[in-house]
């Protein structure tokens, strides 16, 4: 079975963003050297991977062993929320609000928000 190196998912998902070496690394704070050498296989590794996957929007994970998810949606929820200004961060959460409610039929009180949200494993079953 063939394994991918990292350097390949690297080059790949920089390539499909079209950004150069030195875009990316401004974007990670990662010398570029450190990605050129990734890239090249000259590198086997790397302790920026966290750094690298956020400013490609990818699981760190799957960067670093091509195992799990390409995009991970809750870290992609919150690299979109730090990517909007304040009034279209307000919009965010009122849709998320909405679809809550939508879907499972509670408003949040005004004194404790989070009063009849669901909990995270309660939301995970509901995922499955």
């Amino acid at each position: 079975m063939f394994m991918e190196h990292i350097g390949q998912r690297i080059k790949r998902e920089r390539e499909l963003l079209g950004l150069t070496q030195v875009e990316l690394a401004r974007q990670s704070g990662v010398a570029q050297s450190t990605i050129g050498g990734l890239e090249s296989q000259r590198n086997p590794g790397s302790a920026h991977t966290a750094q690298i996957a956020k400013a490609l929007g990818v699981n760190p994970l799957w960067l670093a062993t091509g195992i799990g998810e390409k995009r991970n949606d809750e870290m992609e929820i919150v690299q979109i929320w730090h990517d909007l200004d304040k009034e279209r961060q307000g919009r965010l959460i009122a849709t998320a609000r909405d679809l809550r409610t939508a879907q499972f039929g509670v408003r949040p009180s005004a004194k404790n928000p989070f009063a009849n949200a669901p909990s995270v494993a309660e939301l995970r079953k509901l995922k499955q």
